[in-house]
């Protein structure tokens, strides 16, 4: 059907993080069994294992989208991208084309929270994730700027008044 990695190197192992992937063939996708096996490699990494913190990496290919609305389905985070950071060498080995990759990762007490956090009626979009990551820290801010009234208000067109 497919496979399912966890894996730790020892810098990772000593800071209690793992990386989860799945790769299940093409004839054996959209049956549930990548959900699955997701959900079995996380009680697994948290419950007996006992790590802090699992992610999933991302290269830009056709499978992507699916992945990552997997994962942010299990509760995972959208943590970033890095952009051309891996090599993926064309026919041949010679040449190659260089890949974006882009980060989830989940927490050990959203894990154990998992049961208690509203579940999700749709697995949002990455950019539904982004927006509302922002909106969240826009909304910190203001309270935060609100407590000790430090950000400057100006509006676009005097700022660029004081630039003449």
């Amino acid at each position: 059907i497919g496979l399912v990695y966890l894996t730790a190197a020892p810098a990772q192992n000593a800071a209690q993080e793992a990386n989860v992937g799945i790769i299940i063939s093409e004839c054996h996708r959209c049956k549930g069994y990548a959900r699955e096996a997701l959900e079995l490699a996380l009680r697994w990494a948290f419950e007996d294992l006992k790590f802090h913190r699992v992610q999933g990496a991302f290269m830009n290919d056709a499978q992507k989208d699916r992945a990552m609305r997997l994962f942010v389905g299990q509760g995972f985070t959208h943590e970033g991208t890095r952009r051309r950071s891996v090599l993926k060498p064309e026919r041949g080995g010679v040449v190659g084309v260089w890949k974006d990759v882009t980060y989830f990762a989940m927490l050990d007490t959203e894990w154990a929270l998992r049961g208690v956090l509203k579940p999700r009626e749709t697995v949002p979009t990455l950019w539904d994730e982004m927006f509302a990551r922002h909106t969240r820290e826009r909304e910190e801010m203001v309270k935060w700027d609100e407590k000790h009234n430090r950000i400057r208000r100006v509006s676009s067109t005097e700022t660029l008044r004081d630039g003449e």
